[in-house]
């Protein structure tokens, strides 16, 4: 079953798994990349040779990007797994059955590693077991791990919830609707919190009260979280005009990029 407003057999755009398409991107550490296809293989590629180091293979397609810390790759998966690989042998050292797909990156904040699923929830779980910590609902799918400053999760859900959650007592301090539908996890930079929709509103929220401080539209979607530098908030709208928009920590906007035709 879709989530509600997501319709066409679709889910944001992508349809069920056809070939070796990345859908997640790649993660470079340490002159090694990473990266799952939608065929569920799971590949550790030497970045200087491309020399092939060890492949995994989940039961069904990685969407998100591995996460690297340590000794271990964690990779989400459709299946309803959530897997931590040895990062030297690509061998498997725990997995976890989430109960609901996994589509994005988790995230690790120390010993913890939290995770969204689409059975409406973030999950919290050992790093070193994958023992499952807590929970909290939200009220619809979660597309991927938190955002995390001072103790407080910040996500989204598909239905366009953005919440803020303390981490030690599992208590939601707020949870507000800005816009319409998300997939991107939240940026925090310059004292705001960044969220996009598939309306193409990028919105900068008080972190504290979710309170929404500005708000500038664009054509397209934004279904990626945006990437700051040097207090540009750069996003890149799907099926816009432009491929890259860039906005200051006030909302004005600094710079459009479309490749010429």
């Amino acid at each position: 079953k879709l989530a509600s407003g997501v319709t066409g057999g679709t889910i944001f755009g992508i349809g069920p798994a056809v070939d070796n398409r990345i859908f997640g991107g790649l993660t470079l550490t340490n002159g090694v990349v990473y990266f799952g296809l939608a065929s569920g293989a799971v590949f550790a590629v030497n970045a200087e040779t491309g020399a092939d180091l060890w492949r995994f293979k989940a039961e069904r397609d990685v969407w998100g990007a591995p996460l690297v810390s340590g000794a271990i790759v964690y990779v989400p998966s459709l299946d309803h797994h959530l897997y931590a690989l040895n990062r030297d042998s690509g061998t498997l050292v725990w997995q976890k059955d989430m109960g609901a797909a996994v589509a994005g990156a988790p995230t690790l904040d120390g010993a913890t590693l939290y995770a969204g699923t689409f059975g409406n929830r973030i999950v919290a779980l050992d790093a070193a077991t994958g023992n499952e910590l807590w929970n909290f609902p939200a009220s619809n799918w979660v597309w991927s791990g938190p955002a995390i400053d001072q103790g407080v999760l910040y996500f989204t859900d598909v239905s366009g919830m953005v919440f803020a959650v303390d981490a030690n007592s599992h208590r939601k301090l707020w949870s507000v609707t800005p816009g319409g539908l998300m997939r991107a996890r939240p940026v925090l930079a310059d004292g705001n919190l960044y969220v996009g929709d598939r309306n193409g509103n990028l919105f900068a929220l008080d972190p504290a009260t979710g309170a929404t401080r500005w708000s500038r539209q664009m054509k397209g979607q934004l279904l990626v979280p945006p990437v700051v530098v040097s207090g540009a908030v750069v996003t890149a709208p799907f099926s816009g005009d432009n491929l890259l928009a860039a906005y200051s920590a006030t909302g004005d906007l600094k710079w459009a990029f479309a490749p010429s035709k």
